[in-house]
């Protein structure tokens, strides 16, 4: 028997992506310059309020959509072991009217060095009158909707976020990003916790090819349309159906069916639950019931031989980058275990944070730049990276620290990412940092353009890994 499901109205994001419009990159790129004029610079610069602008156009980090019955809330678990706690009746529309049915959240991390520079969030805060840079244990952005617009937290309700965090040491400040007034607010401090949902979240972050199953002619199967960018497992493989998976302690879908196509399902959800066994969690809800179970992709004859070549080659890969892919897994299993969490009466931006005060040894420097042959150029913005911490510090021709005030701490190791005002990257790694480095004066760093294209916030992860 085969079916196909429909889905009418809105659909969760996990299956369709929410794209958002890219703040173009302005300004003029400064010529390059012949000499190496020599002055003296301070460290600490005037706290000037900074808006949020992302450096790359059209590349931010991603959005991770999930549905909630208003009426009876629910815990929400995320890709990286992030938690978020919607009590029941916790959403209210714009006038402050509690609003009933399924509304979606909306949840943007930024737990490394790539997602924190893509999101273009400044990352500096004041201090009597001054301006320091913050050292991250997570960023995140949540909004919520309904319909399409925008909702609030309800009077007296709060949503608990137990964020993942891999920094355990200790109390952080916890800050709210004041948006039109374009400045950070300090609302408290978090504590690393144990997240005892761990181990249900760590199962979605595995990254490894699925291996296509052939199609049981003997089972019930139905049809569903997926978005092949929010699954790109998917991508290589033509005309799936599903098929139930028969797990224990779920719901069996072929027993169910009757269910499932005689209702009126306003939201689907789709979740990776078993990788490894190609087993995915299916989640259907309307304004008054919900229905999970557990789902199997199948392919017929033909396009399951097609699909094995392609999973094959991708295996290839997986097992030459596994190294890249292994630490990348090993943070983020990291960050599932440890969370900090802080109960929330707004929607908004917020971030775990301390002032880095540069406690080793400071330096401080005009910071000069070459490419090949020696030709000395000025970056229309450049990211100081830290190597052991979520510290990232930006310098550029408008409206951010100049390379005169140009300070690192000695004890510690950086890269550097450059832009122009064209989008193109340059990178100087952390040895090109050590050779070029001085503690007064002047700093030549050498810069290597990057020859790919940085498409995703992978993409920017990957460059920065290799730094």
């Amino acid at each position: 028997m085969y079916k196909h499901i429909f889905f009418y109205t809105i659909l969760s994001a996990t299956l369709f992506s929410c794209k958002h419009e890219a703040e173009k990159n302005t300004g003029t790129q400064q010529s390059a310059v012949a000499e190496q004029p020599a002055d003296t610079v301070t460290n600490i610069t005037t706290f000037v309020p900074r808006a949020i602008t992302p450096p790359i156009n059209g590349v931010k980090p991603q959005v991770e959509i999930k549905t909630v019955q208003a009426s009876k809330g629910d815990t929400l678990l995320f890709s990286t072991g992030s938690i978020i706690i919607v009590p029941a009746n916790a959403l209210a529309d714009q006038n402050g009217k509690p609003v009933n049915g399924v509304c979606q959240v909306l949840f943007e991390e930024y737990l490394d060095p790539a997602a924190i520079l893509l999101s273009g969030i400044p990352m500096i805060t004041e201090e009597n009158g001054k301006s320091y840079p913050f050292t991250s244990a997570g960023m995140f952005t949540i909004r919520a909707t309904s319909g399409g617009k925008p909702l609030t937290i309800a009077a007296g309700k709060t949503i608990e976020v137990k964020q993942a965090t891999s920094d355990q040491k200790g109390s952080y400040d916890f800050f709210k990003f004041n948006e039109a007034e374009k400045h950070w607010e300090k609302t408290g401090k978090t504590d690393p916790e144990k997240n005892t949902l761990s181990k249900e979240v760590e199962a979605s972050q595995d990254d490894k090819p699925v291996k296509p199953v052939l199609k049981n002619e003997k089972s019930f199967t139905f049809d569903m349309n997926i978005n092949t960018e929010d699954f790109p497992e998917f991508k290589s493989m033509q005309n799936v159906v599903w098929q139930s998976a028969k797990e224990k302690g779920f719901p069996d879908a072929e027993k169910d069916q009757d269910k499932i196509f005689n209702t009126l399902w306003y939201n689907i959800e789709l979740k990776p639950y078993k990788k490894d066994q190609s087993k995915y969690i299916l989640l259907l809800s309307n304004d008054k019931e919900s229905y999970r179970t557990v789902i199997i992709p199948t392919l017929e004859q033909k396009e399951y031989d097609k699909a094995m070549e392609s999973f094959n080659q991708k295996m290839k890969a997986y097992e030459a980058n596994k190294g890249t892919e292994q630490m990348r897994r090993e943070t983020q299993r990291v960050g599932a275990e440890i969370v900090r969490s802080m109960q929330l009466s707004a929607f908004g931006i917020y971030n775990h944070d301390v002032i880095c005060r540069m406690g080793g040894t400071p330096a401080v420097c005009k910071a000069l730049f070459k490419q090949t042959g020696n030709k000395y150029f000025v970056p229309f913005k450049a990211f100081l990276i830290s190597k052991t911490s979520n510290t990232i510090i930006q310098y550029g021709t408008e409206g951010y620290d100049t390379y005169e005030n140009f300070s690192y701490d000695t004890n510690d190791k950086y890269g550097i990412l450059t832009l122009d005002n064209k989008g193109n990257v340059g990178v100087v790694s952390v040895k090109e940092f050590e050779t070029g480095k001085q503690t007064n004066g002047q700093s030549a760093f050498s810069v290597t353009p990057y020859q790919g294209k940085i498409a995703t916030s992978e993409d920017l992860r990957k460059v920065l890994m290799k730094m």
